[in-house]
């Protein structure tokens, strides 16, 4: 067991970016915390490597990411 309790999906991290009302929706269903979940090298990098991404984007996917340990 690795102790990991949430491995969050690209999908669901953007939806939690974007406010969106179905991700906050798992989020306070599952009670997954704002802090301290994890997050692929694969997902940081379909974050990060969105064709498109504005300055400001990139700004609060890294801050989204700062609130995440990346495995």
């Amino acid at each position: 067991m690795s102790g990991i309790k949430f491995l969050l999906d690209t999908n669901v991290a953007i939806g939690l970016m974007k406010g969106e009302v179905a991700a906050i929706g798992l989020r306070t269903c599952l009670d997954i915390p704002t802090v301290g979940n994890f997050l692929s090298q694969v997902s940081r990098i379909e974050l990060l490597g969105f064709p498109g991404l504005s300055a400001d984007d990139e700004v609060r996917v890294q801050q989204f990411l700062s609130f995440c340990s990346v495995v």
